[in-house]
């Protein structure tokens, strides 16, 4: 990549989109400046909540705020990078033309991609002959991790090969935009399988946390933060809302389960389930009146074989080097003319 190359993350964090779309491009965004030393040269473009944007300045970055992902203005000997669900195509055909490449991070394939240099889908087992792209990267060995994920994963590589039991003490409950009345439910069944146990619980952009209860545990109400691999370093299994984390948490080789807030996110969940990767709990209206169905399923994540497989599943599935391979994938692209 030259020396005054630009590159154009377009993506938003919002209580509407969630945090996920941000959190990979940061990480992309952070290893292509260790690889390609071009401090200074990242922008991000969209509608990111003022929470987060401390993370530009912390990092030197530029952001640019945009409803609907304008592009006029901008360099166009630039890169853009784009990971949104709900750009129209009208809009994505005008980045693909103004910029030099163009690389697309896409989950479902529901775009025209025909004007796209790069696309890529980091999902397990997803069907990806029917992507119309010039040029796709697929599959968990481009799956975007930042580098305390990776000291986290190596370090439990290790843990796992020394075969040594290992006791829960910390549970990360990350919900998303799922409601309390879910969350207290979960801690509910939390208390009647373990005590003493840590409760680690992020505020999201929708709800605080802060009238959750626990009579057998200790829960952490975090702040709202713009990256959970600090939280997934300390957890001994998490409990999500079935978006991002899931694949997180699989990097990390953390147990754990998803209570899924779309049909697209639960369809991927069993996806991950049967490579034993995660465990589907459903949506929030499969046991919000049946605490004996939410019972059987907890029983059976915290049973330690359960735990063991997991985490086995994910030392097979999972690339240490995937975010590497992402960065590198997109310097090629934009070293060609």
């Amino acid at each position: 990549m030259g020396n005054n190359q630009q590159i154009f993350f377009f993506c938003n964090a919002t209580p509407e989109k969630g945090l996920g779309h941000f959190s990979r491009c940061k990480r992309i965004a952070a290893m292509l400046e260790k690889l390609s030393c071009s401090k200074s040269k990242i922008n991000f473009v969209g509608n990111i909540t003022k929470e987060l944007q401390q993370n530009f300045e912390l990092q030197g970055w530029h952001y640019h705020f945009s409803k609907s992902f304008e592009c006029e203005g901008f360099q166009k000997d630039a890169i853009a990078i784009i990971d949104s669900y709900d750009i129209s195509d009208a809009s994505l055909k005008a980045i693909n033309r103004h910029f030099k490449k163009s690389i697309f991070f896409d989950d479902f394939n529901r775009h025209d991609f025909s004007e796209t240099d790069l696309v890529i889908n980091f999902r397990f087992n997803f069907d990806f002959t029917s992507y119309s792209s010039v040029r796709g990267c697929f599959g968990p060995d481009y799956f975007p991790a930042d580098q305390k994920m990776i000291e986290t994963r190596s370090e439990a590589l290790k843990a796992l090969q020394s075969n040594n039991p290992q006791k829960i003490k910390t549970i990360l409950l990350y919900m998303g935009a799922l409601s309390d009345e879910v969350c207290q439910k979960l801690i509910d069944q939390c208390d009647e399988l373990v005590t003493g146990v840590t409760l680690i619980i992020p505020m999201g952009l929708v709800y605080e946390r802060g009238n959750l209860r626990s009579k057998n545990n200790n829960i952490n109400i975090l702040a709202l933060q713009g990256s959970l691999s600090s939280i997934l370093s300390q957890s001994d299994i998490v409990l999500c809302s079935g978006g991002l984390i899931k694949y997180e948490a699989g990097f990390c080789l953390k147990p754990n389960a998803c209570i899924n807030q779309t049909a697209d996110q639960q369809h991927d969940t069993k996806l991950l389930e049967k490579r034993g990767l995660t465990m589907d709990f459903g949506i929030p209206n499969d046991f919000i009146d049946s605490q004996n169905k939410l019972r059987d399923k907890m029983s059976s994540l915290f049973d330690p074989e359960t735990l063991q497989m997991q985490r086995i599943a994910m030392k097979e599935s999972f690339n240490i080097l995937s975010t590497e391979n992402t960065a590198r994938a997109i310097l090629d692209i934009s070293n060609e003319n």
